[in-house]
């Protein structure tokens, strides 16, 4: 289950994270994923598949528009894990 944002930061201390985007290319609001929780949703899917265990939350990445960056942000699932999972 992913979790809404927003949600506890606590939980992100002493782990190991990635953000993984969803979206290809660098289209700006030209993007087919707008909200972060179907990011991570579709990013869950991937980790599931690959029978990795670790937690995924939605994000948003910010990087200048001259770059492609959509207004507000990309969404992106955020992938965490703790040295104690073992799959991962």
């Amino acid at each position: 289950m992913v979790p809404a944002m927003p949600f506890d930061l606590s939980s992100l201390m002493n782990r190991a994270s990635a953000v993984i985007g969803v979206n290809p290319g660098y289209e700006g609001d030209a993007m087919t994923i707008k909200d972060p929780l179907d990011a991570a949703i579709m990013v869950q899917r991937e980790i599931r598949r690959l029978n990795l265990q670790a937690e995924i939350f939605p994000g948003l990445v910010v990087y200048p528009v001259k770059f492609g960056c959509p207004v507000g942000g990309e969404p992106v699932g955020v992938v965490t894990w703790s040295p104690r999972m073992t799959s991962v």
